[in-house]
């Protein structure tokens, strides 16, 4: 991959067939029913030059965005229900600092977006969680 570009791999889907309608839509043009694009093929236009499609046991960028998803998921069950606080501390803090802030450092609505409001603040509950972490460090 060259530096400073967009990789952008589609996991593939247990069913095959439409995985092979990815497939047909970016390199063919075609729609799922078979129909030409009216505007052709995704890869004729430039878009998304560097889409892959790969199966997630074999491709580490999913792997990566599985593991970042799950970490996410995770930070917001135990915002609910406050569980698992010691697993969640250590694969979602060490991600927070990747997550894009606004002006005033603050991650809600910008890099981390809940809808509907949960009821809680996500700034407000990983200060909570880094407080822990960081406590249960001190000897």
């Amino acid at each position: 991959m060259v530096p400073g570009r967009l990789l952008v791999t589609v996991d593939q889907p247990v069913e095959l067939n439409l995985m092979e309608s990815y497939r047909r839509a970016f390199y063919d043009g075609c729609t799922s029913s078979g129909m030409q694009n009216y505007c052709g093929s995704y890869k004729d236009l430039a878009a998304l030059p560097s889409l892959s499609f790969a199966a997630m046991p074999y491709c580490p960028q999913l792997q990566i965005a599985d593991f970042v998803a799950g970490a996410c998921r995770d930070f917001v069950r135990w915002c609910l229900t406050g569980k698992k606080t010691t697993e969640v501390a250590a694969s979602f803090l060490p991600l927070v600092p990747a997550f894009a802030k606004d002006w005033n450092g603050r991650i809600a609505g910008r890099g981390m977006r809940l809808d509907p409001d949960p009821g809680f603040s996500v700034d407000e509950k990983i200060a909570a969680l880094t407080k822990v972490a960081e406590s249960s460090k001190t000897p």
